[in-house]
């Protein structure tokens, strides 16, 4: 999905990237792939094992709440971001539209929002059988959270799976700060 997200947002590939969260770097690599650093990574609530793995893959990890990336108490840097990704991340706050309105203190003005998240009422059901999932939400209701933090939608897409359970989907955003 980062060809499909970069393809609709000219990241200046000298941008400062901050990741939610994307468990093991997934997103970092996939970025780093494509010329981008310097790269920051965020976790939350991730297993040690993927904050291991990033350290190793040389990327600097923070282990914050992901509900409070830009509280005061926090060293993170405001509005330098050119990037901000929140790949599988999104779902496991208790308030996305607080969170969603941190995101947009710590991006620069135009800077750009990758989002993936979930969809409800799929085979996995996210929304009932994961208890960490505490912030699952139709397509409609992403693109109104997004639009309420103050972002301007560029696209949405959904990402449809197969699992042993059956059907799943995710959705993407990408948005940008005025």
């Amino acid at each position: 999905m980062m060809d499909w997200f970069l393809d609709r947002c000219p990241v200046d590939k000298d941008s400062r990237v901050l990741d939610l969260g994307s468990g093991s770097g997934v997103v970092l690599d996939a970025l780093k792939d494509r010329g981008f650093n310097p790269m920051l990574l965020i976790v939350s609530n991730l297993l040690y094992e993927d904050v291991i793995a990033c350290k190793q893959k040389g990327y600097q990890c923070w282990i914050v709440d992901i509900n409070h990336i830009a509280a005061p108490h926090c060293t993170i840097e405001q509005q330098v971001y050119g990037l901000v990704t929140a790949r599988h991340s999104l779902e496991h706050c208790f308030s996305v539209d607080f969170v969603l309105a941190q995101i947009h203190q710590l991006l620069k003005p135009e800077g750009y929002l990758y989002i993936e998240v979930p969809a409800p009422g799929t085979a996995a059901h996210h929304e009932s059988d994961n208890d960490g999932h505490l912030s699952v939400f139709t397509l409609e209701a992403w693109l109104a959270k997004i639009k309420r933090a103050g972002f301007r939608i560029i696209d949405s897409a959904t990402i449809h799976l197969e699992l042993a359970c059956g059907p799943d989907q995710y959705y993407a955003f990408a948005a940008q700060k005025p």
